[in-house]
């Protein structure tokens, strides 16, 4: 007797001999690998949830990489961040310490001209008062 499949299309001498069930038998070959297989399982053993599970666990490790991969992708932009914020102090000190300095000969030259002003000033008056 041969092992039918449901769903195998019949082969033409089959569908003569009028098998009206539209199951195809095995070969020998087949039905050896078939079996073969069936005997490699374990009792309650499924293998599409083994598969389902397999492609799960791939699926879980490759989410598992990205996650460490934006960790280190943060850590990353963490440095760049800091690096940035120090460039910027030390621009802002530097230009703070010029303006300083600017700002020191401003007054100093301010100082000055007052002082020549005041000078100029008083020496024409006395200019006038002499004469």
């Amino acid at each position: 007797m041969a092992t039918m499949v449901p769903g195998r299309k019949a082969p033409q001498r089959a569908s003569n001999k009028g098998n009206s069930t539209g199951v195809v038998p095995l070969t020998k070959s087949e039905v050896i690998r078939v079996t073969s297989a069936e005997a490699q399982l374990e009792p309650f053993q499924d293998e599409k949830l083994e598969i389902y599970c397999r492609e799960h666990d791939d699926i879980a490790a490759s989410f598992q990489e990205a996650r460490e991969g934006r960790g280190v992708l943060a850590k990353l932009y963490d440095q760049r961040n800091k690096e940035i914020l120090d460039r910027l102090v030390a621009m802002r000190s530097k230009s703070d310490k010029e303006a300083k300095m600017n700002l020191d000969q401003l007054k100093d030259f301010c100082k000055e001209f007052v002082d020549t002003v005041a000078e100029r000033k008083k020496a024409w008056k006395q200019k006038f008062v002499g004469s």
